[in-house]
């Protein structure tokens, strides 16, 4: 870590001086706040995400002024807010200005950045301010480089590039926030004009980076970027009404095909011919995957050969075939011009992946140019992946390695129905035209034809010879496959039980309530008249749950009418489920089964009272005279046993703060509206309340009434619900009804921590008064991420210091008031104190309100993810927070945690472009030889930082005594000068300055 700022004066720093305006409650909140997770990224290095911070306003750090920067065009004249004189060029800023001056220059630089304000940028650029700094990129949330945010394709300002360019910006710096260069984003959604600027400055067309598109490879240098274009010329056509319009776009390139064009060039110089013909030719496949063949014609006329394969095996036209909208131009484009239709085996050919993406055109098309119908081929999904098998390649056998026909291909589906708005479910059409081409059957086609529930394709495979009792890798026949299927397809396939059971099919154990699932209720007649009706499913299920979670009117009719099939507590929320769902008119004759039944048989009194909370949700959710608050009624006074439900969510951490803080109507529907969810294992046991509180008023208040006096009490997630949800008084009447202040789980917040988090001082004071502990844990192991990477927003903290990142003043003193323990224990995974909260934010009032209560300025940091104050003030780029803290005793010597803080709050500021915290920091101590090394330890930043032991020390220092400066240097007797490069000998011990060439 090049800590540039440490040791670079001969001068003893001062400890005093400039002060920050004196901190009080009214500029607490006017100090530009940091951006917590939730509105980051997802950082693409551990030392980002969890402190990082964004400025949507500029703040001189010192004063309670804000400057907006939504303004493009006048932010200059906002200087007269701040008595700052407007002078244009190079004198704008005085050329040694204190840090106050740099720190204000910083987040102006930041904001003309990110506004695109060419006019502050230049003055500012003219003053001195370095180009090359890391600022908070305001539509990311995350540090990149000025060059970076220019040539980001929402913004391409070549002016700004140009700018900053000039000032001496290099082009092919990046950040860990995001190591994608300036060219490789230019070369896929820019502008021929940038991507040329960056070229002609300095930027490296070999430079290889990886995400890209594509899953044959992994880094691609920019040319690969390019042939996967944004703006190619078939956009051009889309966009184009008219015929006239259209035939101009067709004969004027487009602008991503001009920038494949020049950087083809720049690779055809002969610079490293080798190097540059593979690149061209790994271009070629990227290419290919789009729906553009002038992309892949410049290439071809670069060099590319079509008919090559890359180290991986894959062509050009595997990648081709493999659109999902069945596009064959490209692929017609690579036959024309010498591209093989088929492998030598074991090696698949275009044809294998075409019929796994099952559009007939493509298929067609290829079986007209020669393809074998009956290669087998080996498709190996480690490699092959799914950009090219999609989302249907569902072999019956798991493999890496898997040698198939293009039959075997064309009947692989997914099991369940596409969800994509822009991709249509796999269809029978490819398999038909390889059967009607001569296909022939090596077995397991029949099991998998199923899926597809088409008559037709099981009546070809029938005269075909396959056999209807046949079986795939798992054991499953055909009709248990349909029944499987029918039951999630209904709505776009066909029956076709009645097919396989006339060709022969036996009917198996468990066949019976596949069929009452599946609503056939054809086949459910034919078995109940032979009388065998014993069947239940995998976890238990009965046939009359089978058949109400049909939601075959006609097959609840029967089930519900005969005295064949006996009463379930899973029978009962099928049945709530299907009335939801309008498949059942009253359920009364359930009811009706249950009280003549249930003395004789044990009913599951925790599915029982599930479907009491369901009806109670749709009641709530739902609140007029309607069938499901008569039914609630009902089941209110049949005595349902229990007191427990099930919530159709995992009893994980992610699940309940879902259910706390995201919940509505339309999801815990669409919950509700799996198949049987309450046959999941590891679901969330919670009181009936909870379901109603994902209900808004009236509705909710009244539901919660009834279940409440007929005797159903609130558990803690029911009281979280209220609390973020529901008004005072309803938290109020739970608290009546006997709810626990103080129960939680350990890694969620308790009562009081949530009220404060939601900002709701009225709760806060009323869960005080009910006896809440001010001073309880914060949750512990809150998991960092949440699944799909982001940031977890929901970060442990004790309600004191909830309130301080909040900004609660009224709240703060509140607890305060109540005696909260401003040193309180903190979570090891990513917490914080109060203190270091506001030095994050920079709240500077709340900050000396803390410390006079006697807040530890040098607490210690969390064991994960966790910053001292110090450190993250500086992270934060706070300089009147930073200088704050150090005058209030924030330790920055001693051979321990004092040493560490100083070189990670240093490191910190540098790594996010806050040259003027690092350089206050640097006059503030010197550093001696020993701790110079120290700053080099390579894991510094990381989020969980150990200090090093004595070992690793010695590696760092060159074996000498790290902690004892007298034995540094023995043998080196230096006397004190003032010329660079001079050791002197000072009150704090050795101190060192170092030229610029060390």
């Amino acid at each position: 870590m090049p800590l540039q700022h440490l040791g670079i004066s001969n001068e003893l720093p001062p400890r005093s001086g400039n002060q920050s305006q004196k901190p009080t409650k009214e500029n607490t909140q006017q100090v530009s706040r940091p951006c917590w997770p939730g509105t980051l990224k997802k950082p693409s290095s551990p030392h980002s995400g969890c402190w990082s911070t964004r400025s949507p306003t500029i703040s001189s750090n010192t004063t309670s002024t804000t400057i907006s920067t939504t303004n493009t065009n006048g932010s200059l004249t906002s200087f007269a807010t701040l008595d700052c004189p407007v002078i244009p060029g190079r004198r704008t800023l005085p050329g040694k200005q204190d840090h106050s001056s740099k720190a204000f220059a910083e987040k102006l630089f930041e904001a003309a950045v990110n506004t695109c304000d060419l006019e502050v940028l230049d003055s500012l650029l003219k003053s001195g301010v370095d180009p090359n700094q890391p600022i908070m990129s305001y539509m990311n949330g995350f540090f990149e480089r000025p060059i970076q945010i220019a040539t980001d394709n929402r913004v391409q300002n070549i002016e700004m590039a140009r700018l900053l360019i000039k000032a001496g910006a290099k082009v092919d710096l990046t950040t860990a926030d995001n190591e994608r260069p300036a060219l490789h984003n230019s070369a896929q959604k820019g502008t021929l004009e940038m991507v040329q600027l960056l070229v002609e400055n300095g930027a490296d067309i070999y430079r290889e980076y990886g995400g890209g598109p594509g899953a044959w490879e992994l880094n691609k240098p920019p040319l690969c970027y390019a042939a996967a274009t944004w703006c190619s010329n078939r956009d051009g056509n889309k966009r184009s009404s008219k015929s006239a319009q259209r035939t101009a776009a067709a004969e004027t390139e487009g602008e991503g095909a001009k920038i494949l064009r020049y950087l083809a060039g720049l690779h055809q110089e002969d610079r490293n011919p080798l190097r540059d013909q593979q690149i061209i030719q790994r271009a070629l496949l990227t290419a290919a995957s789009q729906s553009d063949s002038s992309l892949v014609t410049i290439l071809h006329q670069a060099g590319a050969d079509v008919a090559r394969a890359g180290g991986n095996g894959i062509t050009p036209l595997m990648v081709a075939v493999c659109r999902w909208d069945g596009d064959t131009r490209v692929a017609d484009y690579l036959l024309d011009h010498g591209a093989p239709v088929d492998e030598p085996p074991p090696r698949p050919s275009a044809l294998h992946f075409a019929v796994i993406r099952g559009h007939r055109k493509m298929v067609a098309m290829l079986i007209g140019r020669g393809a074998d119908v009956n290669l087998r081929g080996r498709i190996d999904t480690s490699i092959h992946g799914r950009d090219m098998l999609g989302d249907d390649f569902n072999p019956p056998c798991r493999g890496k390695k898997l040698s198939c026909t293009p039959l075997q291909l064309a009947l692989y589906r997914a099991e369940e129905p596409s969800t994509s708005i822009w991709k249509s479910n796999k269809t029978d059409e490819a398999a038909i035209a390889l059967l009607e081409t001569g296909a022939v059957l090596v077995g397991g086609e029949l099991v998998q034809a199923a899926r597809f529930l088409s008559r037709r394709l099981i009546g070809a495979l029938l005269e075909r010879g396959a056999h209807p009792n046949e079986k795939d890798g798992n054991g499953c026949t055909a009709l248990q496959m349909a029944l499987k299927t029918y039951h999630l397809r209904r709505d776009e396939g066909e029956i076709i039980s009645d097919i396989l059971v006339d060709a022969g099919a036996r009917v198996r154990s468990g066949d019976i309530h596949l069929t009452f699932s599946a609503g056939d209720v054809k086949l459910a007649r034919l078995l109940v008249n032979k009388g065998d009706l014993q069947d239940t499913g995998r976890r238990g299920e009965s046939l009359l749950e089978a058949a109400l979670s049909s939601r075959s009117r006609p097959m609840i009719d029967m089930t519900l009418t005969s005295t064949k099939f006996a009463y379930s507590a899973g029978a009962l929320c099928a049945g709530i489920v299907a009335l939801g769902n309008g498949s059942l008119p009253e359920i009364d004759a359930l009811l009706k089964k249950r009280r003549h039944e249930v003395a004789s048989t044990t009913s599951d009194s925790v599915l029982e009272v599930t479907a009491l909370s369901m009806a109670a949700f749709y009641s709530a959710a739902k609140y007029l005279p309607n069938k499901q608050l008569t039914t609630l009624r009902k089941l209110l006074q049949s005595e349902l046993r229990g007191h427990s439900c099930l919530l159709p969510y995992r009893d994980e951490y992610h699940s309940y703060t879902e259910v706390i803080h995201r919940h509505g109507i339309r999801s815990l529907t669409d919950k509700y509206n799996e198949p049987r969810w309450w046959r999941k294992a590891d679901l969330i046991r919670c009181s009936p309340l909870v379901p109603v509180f994902f209900t808004p008023n009236p509705g909710r208040r009244a539901v919660t009434r009834m279940l409440l006096e007929a005797g159903h009490r609130p558990d803690f997630l029911a009281l979280l619900m209220a609390i973020w949800l529901a008004t005072s008084e309803e938290v109020k009447e739970l608290l009546r009804y006997g709810a626990d202040v103080n129960q939680s789980r350990r890694n969620l917040d308790t009562s009081l921590q949530l009220a404060v988090r939601r900002g709701n001082i009225d709760i806060t004071h009323l869960l005080l008064n009910h006896g809440a502990d001010v001073n309880a844990l914060p949750a512990v192991l809150v998991p960092i991420f949440e699944p799909n990477g982001e940031p977890n927003e929901f970060r442990p903290r004790s309600a004191l210091a909830m309130a301080v990142e909040k900004g609660q003043l009224d709240t703060i003193d509140l607890l305060l008031q109540s005696r909260a323990d401003v040193n309180g224990p903190i979570s090891t995974d990513g917490g914080a104190s109060a203190l270091q909260c506001a030095a994050a934010w920079g709240y500077l009032g709340i900050a000396n309100t803390l410390i006079n209560a006697g807040a530890d300025v040098n607490a210690a940091r969390a064991e994960r993810y966790g910053r001292t104050a110090l450190e993250a003030a500086a992270e934060a780029g706070r300089l009147d927070m930073v200088q704050f803290l150090l005058e209030k005793g924030a330790r920055t010597q001693g051979d321990g945690e004092g040493l560490w803080q100083y070189l990670r709050a240093v490191g910190f500021a540098e790594r996010n472009g806050h040259a003027a915290v690092a350089g206050l920091l640097g006059e503030w101590r010197g550093l001696e030889r020993w701790e110079r090394c120290c700053a080099a330890c390579w894991d510094l930043l990381d989020e969980v930082f150990v200090v090093p032991d004595e070992d690793v020390l010695d590696e760092l220092c060159g074996g000498y005594d790290c902690y004892d400066s007298d034995d540094c240097y023995d043998d080196q007797d230096y006397e004190e000068s003032g010329s660079d490069g001079a050791w002197a000998d000072g009150e704090k011990g050795v101190r060192v300055v170092m030229t610029d060439e060390e």
